[in-house]
Parts: C-alpha cells; sequence; structure tokens
C-alpha cells in the first residue's frame, strides 16, 4: 500500500509539473493554444481511477458489477496513450521557442503513457484474480490492441468516450465500414497496430522489469 501511495503521488506531481508549464505557456504567449492537453490529461486519469477502484472492491461488488465496472475502464483506457498522438500539433509558433512546445507536449505524452502502464498493471491484476495466467495475459492482449484501435478513433475519426452511448450507431458504422476495406483504410491498421504494438512491448517491459509476481497474484 505504501508503494501505491508514492506512486499515485509522483504521478499527481507529474500532472501538476505538466499543468505548470502549460500555465507558464499562457502566461508568456498570451494565447490558449494547448489549453487543450488538460482536459486530456483529466481524461487520461479517469481510467486510473477506475482501475484503482476495480482492484479494491472485489470483496463489496457482485462478479457482474465488477465486469461491468471493467468495461467502464475499457472504455476509458484509450485516452491514456491518446496523450502521445497530440505531438502531432508540436509546430513553431511564435513567441514560444519550439524546444519548449516540444518539452511541454512530450511531458504530456510520459504522463499519459505512465498512467496508462500503471492502469493496465490494475487491469493486469483484475483478470489475473478472475482467469487463468494465460487467459489473462490473452485479455491484456485484447485490451491493448482495442487501445490501438481506440487511439485512431479519437484521433482521425473524432471519435471520444462518451459517442460509445451518445452516438453508438454512426460510430460503429464507420468503424465497421474502414474495417472491411483495409486496403482503403489502410490508416486504420498502421496506427492501431503499431500503437498497440509499441504499448504491447512497453508494457511487456514495464512488468518484467518492475513487477513482482506477488503485485500481480
Amino acid at each position: 500500500m505504501r508503494k501505491e501511495n508514492r506512486i499515485r503521488t509522483l504521478l499527481i506531481l507529474l500532472s501538476l509539473f505538466c499543468c505548470l508549464l502549460e500555465c507558464a505557456r499562457i502566461y508568456q504567449s498570451g494565447r490558449i493554444t494547448y489549453i487543450f492537453l488538460l482536459w486530456n490529461l483529466f481524461l487520461a486519469w479517469v481510467p486510473y481511477v477506475i482501475g484503482t477502484y476495480m482492484i479494491k472492491s472485489k470483496q463489496n461488488c457482485s462478479p457482474l458489477a465488477q465486469w461491468f465496472v471493467f468495461l467502464v475502464w475499457l472504455l476509458f483506457f484509450p485516452n491514456t496513450t491518446y496523450l502521445m498522438s497530440d505531438l502531432i500539433h508540436l509546430h513553431p509558433q511564435w513567441p514560444i521557442p519550439l524546444w519548449y512546445d516540444a518539452f511541454l507536449l512530450n511531458a504530456f505524452a510520459w504522463n499519459g503513457l505512465l498512467l496508462g502502464l500503471f492502469s493496465l498493471q490494475h487491469a493486469h491484476m483484475f483478470l489475473n484474480h478472475r482467469l487463468s495466467s494465460t487467459w489473462a495475459w490473452f485479455g491484456m492482449f485484447v485490451v491493448i490492441c482495442l487501445s490501438g484501435l481506440g487511439v485512431y478513433m479519437g484521433r482521425y475519426l473524432r471519435f471520444n468516450s462518451w459517442d460509445v452511448v451518445a452516438n453508438p450507431f454512426e460510430m460503429m458504422q464507420t468503424i465497421f465500414t474502414q474495417l472491411i476495406h483495409p486496403f482503403h483504410f489502410h490508416t486504420l491498421w498502421l496506427f492501431s497496430a503499431g500503437f498497440a504494438a509499441l504499448l504491447m512491448m512497453s508494457y511487456g517491459l514495464f512488468y518484467f522489469a518492475g513487477t513482482t509476481k506477488s503485485e500481480i497474484e
């Protein structure tokens, strides 16, 4: 528990540091060019908070309720790594030096990635308590692949987590159309697969380098 509290404290400090960088940029430039990063960072915290609740509520909720929470977590999880895709906005903007904007965007991207990795750890713990180790890893593979697709949907199709409830039919029709025409919509496959591969390798390194078997089980 003490280790978890330290991790949470450092993640909060990193988020505050990112907010400070954005506030300093707004003060210096007089423009709110990257203000959307603050909202994206808030959304990245949502799956982390849900994941923390998910692994602590196993004795207080029915199995059906626990899996419902997991699905809600899955719905919001792509918001973590979505921050990495915000690097696409980097371009010279006077009077802010390009290096500062690069530092700013990378700080938010790293924050999102770290929140994503710890949130994946929560999901892995959840699955390990209910499935065999092999099926838990398969579940992680599926989650990460869906995350890559989710980031693509947010970046290129401009859908978000709320559209699953607010606009489900248009979203599913758009995705289905692009999935069944891979040669015409090759960006979906390349972007999603690339993002998923990067996240899978990152989580593998995170898991084997810093996670003990007892923490997962």
